[in-house]
């Protein structure tokens, strides 16, 4: 099997995201999936992300993760991750494209199911400690809203364990009063962003509290509902130990409305990732992805490819 990349998605911190297909597939079948791709010896976040993306398989709330992948590509052994496509882009490019235009229930919806995903992930003993519209896919599911998915779990980190010290990760604009001043990643930090979301959706602009994150909480925008007012209320505790957890929320009226139940369930029971390798579940694979060799007097022939893969591989991981 082979696959080739043929479009970049989006870039950061710990990848490139670009757009894939089965070298097999054609223009009315193009199997097209996300590749999140790193250098191999740049790669250790991308790896942890899909050991997590592993273990939370099978959340409909969660983008999926089909497996990954170690190839040749241009004389660099790179590492990639196999993910579901998004045809709905993220949630940022959704926001913009609506700025202070989404609805009230349709807001609520959202919420709802970004909690159902927090649910599982802290369920998991897990953080997502960077939690942000930009980090949220989004599906069209033709019945007038979305379905959302929360995926990038690059910084993400067992609940517990301080593996940043005393520093400050994740997004400034969603990042919780414990985290910037006192380096405390936790449950509680995916909730303060998920009032951040939630106001961003509203108002189509981040809250700015962060300038001011140890003498104040973001600001409730004006002309929502009281329970809508109520649910920030609860996402933007200022200590930690007494804001509400996902679960908790799932439960607030803001969000536990017939229509988010009987949607949610819906999505739930119909969702289905198909996957374009032959596989469903995890597979690791070698090579989908390797290029030919350049030939040349000073570089190997294309004939050697196999060969020098193993040798860099092996000068990545054992450094010599």
């Amino acid at each position: 099997m082979a696959c080739q990349k043929f479009q970049i998605l989006g870039a950061g911190s710990y990848g490139t995201v670009f757009l894939g297909r089965l070298s097999s597939s054609t223009s009315t079948d193009p199997q097209v999936f996300a590749v999140k791709s790193s250098k191999l010896e740049s790669s250790r976040s991308l790896r942890v992300e899909g050991r997590i993306l592993n273990q939370l398989r099978g959340c409909p709330y969660i983008v999926h993760c089909f497996g990954d992948d170690t190839s040749l590509e241009h004389e660099e052994v790179v590492y990639n991750l196999l993910l579901e496509y998004a045809p709905g882009g993220s949630l940022e490019s959704l926001i913009k494209s609506r700025p202070g235009n989404i609805m009230e229930f349709e807001v609520s919806f959202y919420a709802y199911q970004l909690l159902k995903g927090l649910e599982e992930v802290h369920g998991w003993g897990l953080v997502h400690c960077d939690l942000k519209p930009a980090n949220v896919l989004v599906f069209p599911c033709g019945c007038g809203v979305n379905r959302l998915k929360i995926a990038d779990f690059g910084l993400a980190k067992p609940s517990g364990v301080n593996i940043f010290g005393n520093c400050h990760r994740g997004s400034l604009l969603y990042t919780s009063p414990e985290s910037l001043v006192s380096g405390m990643h936790e449950a509680p930090k995916d909730i303060w962003a998920i009032g951040c979301i939630v106001v961003e959706m509203i108002t189509g602009n981040p809250p700015d509290a962060f300038l001011n994150i140890a003498s104040k909480k973001p600001e409730i925008p004006e002309g929502i509902s009281n329970s809508c007012k109520d649910f920030l209320e609860m996402c933007f505790a200022r200590n930690p130990s007494t804001r509400w957890t996902a679960a908790m929320l799932l439960n607030h009226r803001f969000v536990a409305n017939e229509f988010n139940l009987l949607l949610g369930k819906k999505l739930e029971d119909h969702h289905q990732v198909n996957s374009p390798f032959g596989f469903e579940g995890w597979s690791s694979t070698t090579c989908l992805f390797s290029t030919r060799i350049r030939a040349c007097s000073s570089r190997p022939s294309a004939s050697n490819q196999p060969v020098l893969f193993h040798q860099k591989m092996k000068t990545v991981i054992l450094g010599h």
